[in-house]
């Protein structure tokens, strides 16, 4: 059995953006809203990540998400901010395959 190194995207840049989005999202009605970063790899082989929580194997990640004990919102606040996000999530997989490529030619772009 052989193993493949792939070089990655750097994770913490295309989530920051998914960051942004979603504070774009839920911050109109719920400016209180902290949106975390954290970047969970399931089965990378040797990952090399130092000086940061936030990014880590699902153990390490799940140990940091329980660590967060004190309720920020309501049950009812917290089904709203979900329905939120649901509501923009690209189901159309048409459009999913658009903003899948667009991220692929921001990537190269970026690269240059």
């Amino acid at each position: 059995m052989f193993h493949i190194k792939e070089k990655l995207y750097n994770p913490l840049f295309q989530n920051h953006a998914h960051v942004l989005a979603i504070e774009d999202l839920i911050k109109p009605k719920y400016p209180q809203a902290k949106v975390f970063s954290l970047v969970i790899f399931t089965n990378a082989e040797k990952l090399k990540v130092s000086g940061t929580n936030s990014v880590g194997y699902c153990n390490k990640i799940i140990g940091n998400i329980k660590s967060y004990i004190t309720p920020i919102f309501t049950d009812e606040e917290r089904n709203d901010i979900y329905q939120i996000l649901s509501r923009a999530n690209i189901v159309d997989k048409q459009a999913r395959e658009i903003h899948k490529q667009n991220v692929r030619d921001y990537k190269y772009s970026i690269g240059k």
